[in-house]
């Protein structure tokens, strides 16, 4: 390709997983290996533009395929056989991953 055109933008990738946080907040977990942390108490029903992102969430290297919550701590479960554990009350702070599972994490 000519270096003068830009490569096309990567295809759209699956969601495998939506977890509510205190109700105010959404986490959603994506193929892209990323969370998404969404503000949906700032959106409103009628409102056509989507609530805020807040933040995107990256340690996994693989598809992220699970989210579960524990106190104030986000759970990720992902392809890459890992755990990962943020700390919401810190501003999603990444804390640290949990490797060592002999298949993806799902639940």
């Amino acid at each position: 390709p000519s270096p003068c055109i830009p490569p096309p933008p990567p295809p759209p990738q699956p969601v495998g997983a939506l977890l509510t946080l205190h109700g105010a907040l959404l986490a959603s977990a994506s193929a892209d290996d990323t969370v998404k942390v969404w503000a949906v108490e700032e959106w409103r029903e009628g409102q056509r533009e989507p609530p805020p992102c807040l933040c995107t969430l990256h340690k996994h290297s693989d598809s992220v395929l699970s989210l579960a919550l524990a106190g104030t701590f986000l759970l990720s479960g992902s392809s890459d056989r890992s755990i990962c554990v943020w700390d919401i009350a810190h501003g999603f702070r990444f804390l640290v991953s949990l490797p060592g599972h002999s298949a993806p994490v799902i639940a």
